[in-house]
């Protein structure tokens, strides 16, 4: 009563909203990750591609990048297309484009915030590690501990349980079968195998 018939008007909108909002944050993750790992990279090219997006949506307003994005866009858009022989008028959805420069500022935010997440993990602490769980409700053990560059990976338990035995992976393609006792304790190379690959 108190909404006046506009409940069917505000249910369309919080519909928009929602999709909206979703649409954006997928492609601002893939956007974010992408520039994440571009600012770590070794690649100048990577790293300065990187530095302009962010320093792009830090420096212009969110507002001015919407109207570049959805104007800007909708001109150059027709332009390309008229460039192709294509003389139909092409219209820009507004929600396409809502998501595209959504996605496109929360993505270069994104960027920051993950690259900022990956260099507080400690350089040891980077690598792929065999846990440990047990039926008891606690938190899972790290059994392993992989030197720098190396991966553990693909665990297997012995048939009496006292030990696990898994790949390390090292960089270049190298790879160690392992054996580490279940409740911990030194890591043991077993002899590679005849055909030299694991």
């Amino acid at each position: 009563m108190l909404l006046h018939g506009f409940l069917p008007s505000l249910l369309q909108g919080a519909s928009v909203t929602i999709s909206l909002a979703l649409a954006s944050m997928a492609m601002a993750l893939l956007l974010g990750l992408a520039g994440a790992f571009a600012k770590l990279s070794e690649s100048r090219l990577a790293r300065g591609v990187a530095l302009a997006y962010t320093s792009l949506v830090r420096g212009v307003p969110d507002l001015v990048l919407m109207l570049l994005v959805f104007f800007g866009g909708q001109v150059g858009v027709n332009a390309a297309a008229l460039a192709l022989g294509h003389e139909d008028y092409i219209d820009i959805d507004p929600h396409l484009a809502g998501v595209l420069t959504i996605g496109f500022i929360f993505g270069g935010y994104l960027t920051e915030a993950f690259r900022g997440a990956f260099l507080a993990v400690p350089p040891g602490q980077r690598n792929i590690a065999i846990m440990v769980q047990t039926t008891a409700p606690t938190a899972p053990r790290q059994l392993t501990r992989p030197p720098d560059g190396a991966d553990d990976g693909s665990p297997q338990w012995s048939p009496d349980g006292r030990e696990i035995a898994f790949l390390r992976m090292r960089p270049g393609g190298d790879c160690a079968v392992v054996v580490i006792p279940a409740n911990g304790g030194a890591p043991t190379p077993l002899p590679p195998p005849a055909s030299g690959s694991c």
